[in-house]
């Protein structure tokens, strides 16, 4: 990878990257069935996520990440499916031999990059320093992750992109589905939120409770886009 590329260079990786910034919210979560994960996945879609992440984080991810992605992008043909939790390359491979169209890690994996940007796929690295951050800018990422979110400040973001404008920041951990919260982050210049179980959560997981998914998530819908009157 010729690291004076940048992923913004990809038609693909910046179409994947627009989507995120046109709803300004991506909903993660991991579940170990098949079908359960299909109607987690269809019910965020329907609410208005196109762009979705299932994280590396329990068993059978990969399969269940393989099998969903499989289906949900026949039946969606404007949907994005990334993986997330990816520490390295290693972790990365196959992933994108899945399908992936996007992957987030807590932190930034130079060989990752580089595997990513060869297979046209979408890095999102995890950082929390401004060195963390100029590492990845010049590996070519300029939409970083900004993790973990309950640690750090929105005032961070604001600093950071006083010297390095080009930046974009999707910040995870700790955000909260709720008018004051995305507020504070969206008000300090990140350009999208990731949410976790705060949106996706056990009891809903453990209930099926997609009714309350979608009402969920349709709510935090028109708070990323401005309606929360």
């Amino acid at each position: 990878m010729n690291f004076t590329e940048s992923f913004n260079n990809s038609k693909k990786c910046k179409a994947v990257a627009e989507a995120i910034y046109a709803i300004k919210g991506v909903p993660l979560f991991y579940c170990k069935d098949e079908e359960e994960s299909m109607e987690i996945a269809q019910t965020l879609y329907h609410a208005g996520f196109k762009v979705i992440e299932f994280t590396n984080r329990g068993e059978n991810a990969l399969s269940v990440f393989s099998k969903i992605c499989s289906r949900l992008k026949s039946q969606f043909g404007d949907i994005y499916i990334g993986a997330g939790t990816i520490i390295d390359e290693h972790d990365a491979k196959p992933f994108i031999n899945a399908g992936a169209d996007f992957l987030m890690g807590p932190n930034f994996c130079e060989k990752t990059a580089s595997l990513a940007f060869k297979n046209d796929v979408l890095y999102i690295p995890g950082i929390m320093t401004v060195t963390e951050a100029v590492n990845a800018m010049k590996r070519g990422c300029t939409l970083l992750k900004l993790f973990p979110g309950e640690v750090l400040t929105p005032n961070f973001i604001k600093a950071v992109k006083a010297p390095l404008p080009n930046l974009s920041f999707i910040v995870t951990g700790g955000v909260k589905p709720a008018s004051e919260s995305i507020d504070l982050w969206m008000d300090a210049g990140a350009a999208a939120l990731g949410f976790g179980s705060q949106l996706i959560s056990h009891e809903i997981i453990d209930n099926r409770n997609y009714p309350a998914l979608k009402e969920k998530s349709e709510k935090l819908v028109h708070l990323l886009n401005g309606n929360r009157s």
